[in-house]
C-alpha cells in the first residue's frame, strides 16, 4: 500500500519535473524564435510554405508541451497545499523535499549510467500521481486514523 508520504514525495517531484520542463521548453520557443528571424533573413523575408509549415508545426508541438507541463505543476502544486493542510497528514515537507532530492539525484545517477530502476515508484505520468493520490485521499477519509 502506498503512503501518503511516498505519494506526497511523488508529488514534489511531479512538480519540479513540470517546472523544468516548462522552463526547457520556454526555451526552446525562445530558440525557434531565433531560428525563424535567421531563417527570415536569409532569405530577405520570402519563406517558403514548406518552411512556414515546419516552423508552425514545431511551435504547435512545443505549445502543447508548454500547457501539458503548466497544467501538471499547478495540479500538483493544488494537490500539495490540500494534502500538507489535511489535519491528519502529519507531513515534514522538509524531509519530503530532501527525500524527493535524493531521489531525483539517484534517478539522475542511473541515468547517467545507462541503468533503469525498476524499484523507482515515482509515476511517468499525472494521470497515474493522480490517481494514486486521489485513491489514497478516499482511504483516508473512509478510514480515518
Amino acid at each position: 500500500m502506498t503512503s501518503l508520504h511516498d505519494v506526497v514525495v511523488n508529488l514534489v517531484l511531479m512538480r519540479e519535473h513540470a517546472m523544468d520542463t516548462i522552463r526547457l521548453t520556454r526555451i526552446r520557443v525562445d530558440a525557434l524564435g531565433q531560428e525563424l528571424t535567421h531563417t527570415t533573413r536569409v532569405t530577405n523575408g520570402h519563406l517558403t510554405c514548406e518552411q512556414l509549415s515546419a516552423f508552425e508545426t514545431k511551435m504547435e508541438t512545443l505549445q502543447a508541451e508548454l500547457l501539458k507541463a503548466q497544467q501538471v505543476q499547478a495540479l500538483a502544486s493544488h494537490f500539495l497545499d490540500v494534502v500538507v493542510r489535511w489535519p491528519s497528514s502529519n507531513l515534514d515537507m522538509r524531509t519530503i523535499r530532501k527525500e524527493a532530492r535524493q531521489r531525483l539525484q539517484a534517478r539522475l545517477e542511473m541515468d547517467d549510467e545507462g541503468e533503469a530502476d525498476e524499484c523507482d515508484p515515482f509515476p511517468s505520468d499525472p494521470e497515474t500521481a493522480m490517481s494514486g493520490l486521489m485513491s489514497l485521499l478516499t482511504r483516508m477519509v473512509v478510514n480515518p486514523g
